[in-house]
């Protein structure tokens, strides 16, 4: 539930002070899954203030994304750079260097499938692209699925994470996969089970 905080004095904000708001969500009595959002049964962390004068202060509104200030998000021309990674470029396929680096995933890398040995070479010497890390490689990824070219992008990116991240998929109950050693012993007592049931039966038939 919101509050309201009234000052009997009010604050003197100088030029490089920061207001920080600190939410923190309970919802462990909900028999569903809590998600962020603006409705009643959402959880959110919105802060509001006023202020005056009105001229001392660039931007209407204090908001961030993660730990991305959104006047950088919505002024590119303002801030090109984020993090070391420049967003609207990132956005822009006619960049000569983002289509470069669209250009080699989508010819090495398939979305939605196993990771290919040229995807993950590629994908190795792209890993530290500051456009792929923290929380702008996050925004970029929740932007990503409001268009479909970016969709397959970051899908074909994310064919090789498991091996980028150093992981073996395993799926097995003992979390150790199996070799290809006892797959072939598998296969031996299998064929020969198949055999034998096979024998007893046209013997079966014919006598």
């Amino acid at each position: 539930m919101g509050s309201i905080l009234l000052f009997e004095n009010p604050l003197v904000i100088e030029k490089g002070d920061e207001l920080i708001v600190k939410c923190t969500y309970q919802s462990l009595s909900n028999k569903r899954t809590t998600f962020y959002g603006e409705g009643t049964s959402d959880e959110m962390c919105f802060s509001f203030l006023t202020y005056f004068p009105a001229e001392n202060i660039n931007y209407p509104y204090c908001l961030t994304w993660k730990s991305i200030p959104y006047c950088k998000l919505i002024h590119g021309e303002v801030f090109p750079e984020i993090d070391g990674c420049r967003l609207q470029d990132m956005f822009n396929q006619s960049n000569p260097a983002t289509k470069l680096f669209f250009d080699m995933v989508v010819q090495n890398c398939r979305p939605f499938q196993t990771c290919l040995p040229e995807c993950l070479e590629l994908l190795k010497s792209y890993k530290s692209h500051p456009c792929l890390q923290g929380d702008v490689g996050d925004y970029i990824r929740m932007q990503s699925t409001k268009a479909h070219n970016m969709t397959l992008f970051i899908a074909a990116i994310d064919s090789c994470k498991i091996e980028l991240e150093g992981k073996k998929e395993c799926k097995c109950e003992t979390n150790k996969c199996p070799t290809s050693e006892s797959n072939n012993t598998f296969m031996r007592y299998t064929f020969v089970f198949d055999f034998v049931l096979a024998t007893f039966f046209v013997f079966y038939i014919l006598y």
